[in-house]
């Protein structure tokens, strides 16, 4: 049976790590809520949702970063959004851009999202 999941992802826009299932594809995000319930979204945090296989085993690890929106320079000349790295795949909503790469080994030392977290 399909199932989706839950992983909360704090916004950078550099790249960090997530633990996936395998074969998970990510299907929406959402601002978080954090506090009281209905509290203000807070702009720093996301909930991120995941498709998972009706059949999967382990997790794997992911790449996330928000990314920006293509736009265009004082001459109207197209700036394109780049991820900055080959294969990353663009996920984009209302409220969110993220740049996301599950495509097996990505070399680099990236730190773990969960300690993006803010230290106030």
């Amino acid at each position: 049976m399909t199932e989706i999941i839950h992983v909360g992802v704090w916004r950078s826009t550099e790249w960090s790590t997530i633990q996936i299932p395998n074969g998970a594809e990510l299907t929406w995000a959402k601002r978080a809520t954090l506090g009281i319930p209905g509290g203000s979204p807070d702009p720093n945090y996301f909930h991120t949702y995941w498709r998972v296989p009706d059949w999967y085993y382990g997790e794997r690890t992911a790449l996330i970063r928000t990314g920006s929106y293509p736009s265009t320079d004082i001459e109207g000349n197209p700036i394109p959004s780049l991820s900055g790295i080959p294969g990353a795949v663009p996920f984009i909503n209302n409220d969110v851009f993220f740049w996301i790469s599950t495509e097996g080994f990505v070399s680099g030392d990236y730190p773990p999202n969960s300690s993006l977290a803010p230290t106030s």
